[in-house]
């Protein structure tokens, strides 16, 4: 089969999840040689001027946020086909899975994982942000302790007054 690759570089290797506006995969970066997650704009989105911003809003928030408990944005691809943002790849289950594969965490480890949440949380309104949608599919879960916010799909600017019209 032919392989997708973007901007001469991301080799699509398979889908990893799917959400409203975007696909996430799973690929291969031919210049480090390393595995990145790349979240591709739906084309029918293309055009859809709101949805675009957003999308590109979104990775701008990723960029403007350095913080572990953070997903890092790694690049962003605009060409007249496509939109993608280039994300660091997080292997693992997100927290909703997990609690659906393996069952409750114990009260140490969730005390552990959610005060890591909340210093992120703090580091996130500290840059000026308010995430909007913190829910378990939106988490992933790094290393013995920690938690790391995947999608900021909806965050907004703390000072903005329009609040999403979504969100958990």
């Amino acid at each position: 089969p032919m392989q997708t690759v973007l901007a001469d570089r991301y080799v699509l290797e398979h889908e990893i999840a799917r959400g409203a506006v975007g696909v996430v995969w799973r690929a291969l970066d031919q210049v480090t040689g390393g595995i990145v997650a790349v979240k591709v704009l739906r084309p029918e989105l293309r055009d859809e001027t709101e949805i675009f911003e957003s999308f590109r809003a979104e990775a701008d928030i990723l960029r403007t946020i350095d913080h572990p408990g953070v997903v890092a944005v790694k690049d962003f691809i605009v060409t007249i086909e496509v939109c993608a943002v280039v994300l660091e790849f997080l292997p693992g289950l997100d927290l909703r899975e997990h609690l659906r594969v393996h069952g409750p965490l114990s009260a140490a480890e969730a005390a552990r994982r959610c005060a890591s949440a909340a210093e992120t949380l703090a580091a996130i309104h500290r840059a000026g942000y308010r995430h909007g949608d913190v829910k378990p599919g939106n988490l992933m879960l790094a290393g013995s302790d920690g938690l790391k916010f995947i999608d900021f799909g909806i965050a907004r600017a703390a000072a903005s007054k329009t609040a999403p019209s979504h969100g958990t």
